[in-house]
């Protein structure tokens, strides 16, 4: 499979899109079921971020070097085990859907007039809240790949700025940790043949 270069093998990434569904990330409480392929539907309690800046996810690299260990003559002798972390960060740019908000502030700091739909938020100190986390792609040729991680924060850590030349939007981090079953996060690719889900 791998004695040639292969064009058929390189993609870009956009947001799925699907009859229901579009977007790149979605939450659902912890413990939601887990997806466990690339193209079937998510449960129906995984509620989308919307829009992504248009410099899209960065996913950093999972290791870290280790730390050196020299002898007396200050040459490297060992090196201990990477350490591992899986992250995501990016832009959401949808400020106006309050499942966004109620990412970044907090389900409880958000409420929604259900006459006038005018928004409430509580800017203040919590707890983190822990989700099930998912990362829906469409690939060349029209493939799925789909990231999901188990247990995942969704925390804000750049600066929002208010003027009128770009977007509002909120620069976030995501990070994944293994649960007594799954690691951090597991990815599933879509087959050639497989339909397009949700």
């Amino acid at each position: 499979m791998g004695l040639k270069q292969d064009r058929a093998n390189v993609s870009f990434s956009h947001p799925a899109k699907g009859p229901n569904r579009s977007g790149y990330i979605w939450m659902a409480p912890l413990g939601t079921a887990l997806p466990t392929d690339a193209t079937t539907d998510l449960d129906a309690k995984f509620v989308g971020l919307g829009y992504i800046s248009e410099d899209g996810l960065t996913e950093p690299a999972s290791y870290s070097d280790g730390d050196s260990t020299n002898d007396a003559g200050g040459e490297e002798i060992a090196k201990t085990d990477p350490t591992f972390s899986k992250t995501w960060t990016g832009t959401a740019v949808e400020v106006l859907n309050v499942d966004l908000l109620k990412a970044v502030y907090g389900p409880d700091n958000v409420t929604v007039d259900a006459t006038t739909k005018a928004i409430t938020i509580k800017d203040q100190g919590r707890s983190l809240e822990e989700w099930v986390i998912v990362v829906d792609e469409l690939l060349k040729g029209g493939r799925r790949q789909r990231s999901v991680m188990p247990d995942a924060t969704f925390l804000i850590t750049d600066d929002t700025q208010h003027h009128y030349s770009d977007l509002l939007g909120y620069g976030f981090t995501i990070t994944a940790y293994a649960t007594a079953d799954n690691p951090p996060q597991t990815r599933y690719i879509a087959g050639t043949t497989a339909s397009a889900g949700a």
